[in-house]
């Protein structure tokens, strides 16, 4: 299968990519008329494929994403727009799907949700189409590590609350300051368990690459966009009307570890540490987010 990419992509989705070639999926690095793709990927912009050389007569499906919001700041979503690609295929009057098929990868269930309430797409138009984790990176070893904190962009005052509650025998990772991946890979490989403290993830891969090393997580979830400190979200006028419910654990079931909030903590933490050896976090990454897995998931939509 060929997929040619057009767009910038983040580090970790690009690993991804590296990954799902070598379970045998094609990434051509450029058009060419003798190499006929299977899908087209737009990774951070909405526009016709058709401008793209050599894809003139192209008529596969597209896929926009996942550097692409369906919305701006005030809330008003692509289509409103009667000039732009996604208004003319809404509303051309053709089968969208028979005639020229495209799809919105919003990477997870919470986020396609999301979008799909705001701009009233199609629920079909927007799918949830994850990158493969690197499962044989990010693997288990011996766990007599110090348990492992892990803060992004959250009230302070969250894990001030957790530190003067538990003290302070953990491994603080801060995603706003600057990180090794080897020091990270080292303390959560050997950490018998994770406090996660972080703000609303599309996909979120240190937390998957946690629970790939068969790490369970503790998360003090948050309950929207709003909750991400600094952000543009926070800003009450930024899509207004609208909850902007979100989790920081966008892939996350029961053997995984356990989802809390800043007000029931304590509560929860007592019962997450009674269950701590019944959890088994990698077994879910395997099962849902492989290269392998994936790939299977990417194929569905050639």
């Amino acid at each position: 299968m060929n997929i040619y990419t057009e767009g910038n992509l983040h580090h970790k989705n690009a690993h991804g990519i590296t990954l799902l070639e070598k379970e045998g999926i094609n990434f051509p690095k450029d058009t060419s008329p003798d190499i006929a793709p299977d899908i087209v990927c737009m990774f951070d912009k909405v526009i016709d494929i058709r401008v793209i050389r050599n894809l003139e007569n192209y008529e596969g499906p597209v896929i926009f994403g996942p550097h692409t919001f369906l919305f701006d700041r005030s809330g008003i979503h692509l289509s409103a727009n009667p000039d732009s690609y996604v208004h003319r295929r809404l509303y051309s009057g053709l089968d969208v799907f028979d005639e020229d098929p495209y799809y919105f990868n919003a990477l997870s269930p919470w986020n396609k949700k999301l979008q799909v309430n705001i701009c009233g797409l199609p629920d079909v138009n927007v799918i949830t189409l994850p990158f493969p984790v690197d499962i044989d990176r990010f693997q288990p070893k011996d766990k007599k590590g110090k348990p492992v904190i892990y803060f992004k962009h959250r009230e302070p005052s969250v894990v001030i609350d957790v530190l003067d509650h538990l003290g302070e025998d953990f491994i603080i990772f801060n995603c706003g300051a600057r990180y090794r991946e080897e020091t990270f890979l080292q303390a959560i490989s050997t950490a018998p368990y994770c406090i996660w403290i972080g703000c609303h993830e599309s996909q979120g891969f240190a937390f998957q690459e946690t629970l790939s090393s068969n790490t369970p997580i503790f998360v003090i979830n948050v309950k929207s966009l709003r909750d991400e400190v600094g952000s543009f979200w926070a800003d009450e006028n930024c899509v207004p009307g609208h909850d902007l419910a979100a989790t920081s654990a966008a892939y996350f079931d029961e053997p995984c570890g356990l989802i809390s909030y800043p007000e029931k903590w304590k509560d929860d933490f007592d019962l997450f540490l009674q269950q701590l050896n019944h959890y088994a976090p990698r077994d879910f990454v395997v099962t849902h987010l492989s290269p392998k897995v994936c790939k299977t998931l990417w194929e569905k939509y050639a």
